[in-house]
């Protein structure tokens, strides 16, 4: 890939990330600082988290070129996420159902503000599917072990502090490098 399409990429995901701050920021009513400087284009920071408890949700995305992203967040930050982002669920909250039900809608709006995002930088909409959840054996033979060799993959770890308590989750967005051909043309047209 040329080196230039790769940094614009990243520049485009880093968008992204602020934007799904933004989102966040909105639903929990508190100011996030997130650190965003920890980025890979490989899966080991997947892979030192492999012992963590976590929920994964996914999104195939369509639009001037296609890709997946997928939100893989720590039970226990999920947890605080689900509190402060829906806390009119009381009770309900320990019912598998609504969690799941919660946690694609939490996805959902994440997805549709880093989307946002990348039309702002193309001028192009993109469209995202249903969000699905996904298992982590799932999630690790289909991502991690068993990648397509064409499929790169950004991987992003980003640090947040709700309440002067830290938490992290993860954010990976996959395209085929094929792929990658249409994004260049996009993003290097002349304006």
């Amino acid at each position: 890939m040329a080196h230039d399409v790769k940094d614009i990429f990243l520049e485009i995901v880093r968008l992204g990330i602020a934007h799904m701050n933004v989102a966040l920021s909105g639903l929990i009513g508190e100011d996030l600082i997130p650190r965003l400087d920890n980025f890979s284009w490989n899966p080991e920071p997947f892979r030192k988290w492999n012992g963590t408890d976590m929920y994964i949700v996914s999104f195939s995305y369509r639009g001037p070129y296609s890709g997946k992203m997928f939100y893989i967040f720590p039970q226990k930050f999920l947890h605080i996420l689900m509190e402060k982002c829906f806390p009119e669920l009381g009770h309900q909250k320990k019912n598998r159902e609504v969690q799941v039900s919660a946690f694609k809608e939490l996805g959902n709006i994440l997805a549709s503000a880093f989307l946002n995002a990348m039309y702002q930088v193309t001028g192009k909409p993109f469209l995202p599917t249903v969000p699905e959840l996904v298992p982590k054996e799932e999630f690790k033979e289909r991502v991690i072990f068993t990648g397509q060799s064409r499929t790169l993959q950004l991987w992003s770890h980003i640090y947040i502090e709700i309440n002067k308590e830290n938490y992290h989750f993860m954010y990976l967005l996959e395209m085929d490098e094929r792929e990658l051909d249409s994004l260049q043309n996009i993003l290097l047209a002349p304006a």
